[in-house]
Parts: structure tokens; C-alpha cells; sequence
């Protein structure tokens, strides 16, 4: 199976960020491409409760926030990010998301 990206379920889940989702790739995994310019999100941070991820940074440099700890992230680098985590990015960042199960927005929940 080949998802152009024109055919990708495009969104930008705040003012910093936008997603090409590839939904239907597979059953076991799901690929997205996010592109950071800033914080993400806004305020707060995420916490998937269903999928684990493995986050590899395409271009730019940045942070991910993992429980509070920061990590220094570039171009090259590659994130291990296990669900149940409590997670947000700041930088300028295009990163390639593999999640298994497939991820949905609905499973990342925003906290304050």
C-alpha cells in the first residue's frame, strides 16, 4: 500500500503545529509527519494512554519534555517515547511519528 501525501488527513491541533497524518498505512502501526514552530502544545502537555511512539527528528532542533525532564533533540536524533508518558515539544522541529497500535487524536489527552 503506497498514502501519497496528498491523500494525508492534514490538521494543526494548535497555532504551533501542523500534522500529515498517513491513517490506514497498517493494522500495527501509523506514521505522522509534524512540523513544530514553537511550543506543543501551547500549554499543558499530552499523555497517550494507548500508543507507544518512536519520534525521529527529520530537520531543525528543539525539546521534548518527557515527565518533566528536557531532552535536547536535532536533526537525526530518535525518541523512544512509551504511552503513559507525560510529554510536549519547543523548538523548530519536522518530526516523523511511528506509533503502535495506530494512533488517533483522540487517544493523545491535553492536561493542564
Amino acid at each position: 500500500m503506497v498514502i501519497k501525501r496528498t491523500d494525508t488527513d492534514v490538521f494543526s491541533p494548535d497555532k504551533n503545529t501542523s500534522v500529515h497524518h498517513y491513517l490506514g498505512i497498517s493494522d500495527y502501526i501509523s506514521v505522522a509527519e509534524t512540523k513544530v514552530n514553537g511550543r506543543h502544545p501551547v500549554a499543558g502537555f499530552f499523555i497517550n494512554e494507548v500508543c507507544n511512539s518512536v519520534i525521529y527528528v527529520l530537520e531543525g532542533k528543539g525539546s521534548i519534555f518527557i515527565n518533566g525532564e528536557e531532552f535536547v533533540i536535532q536533526a537525526g536524533d530518535c525518541v523512544n517515547l512509551e504511552k503513559n508518558k507525560k510529554y510536549y515539544f519547543n523548538g523548530v522541529l519536522t518530526i516523523l511519528y511511528l506509533s503502535s497500535p495506530p494512533f488517533y487524536v483522540e487517544q493523545n489527552l491535553l492536561r493542564q
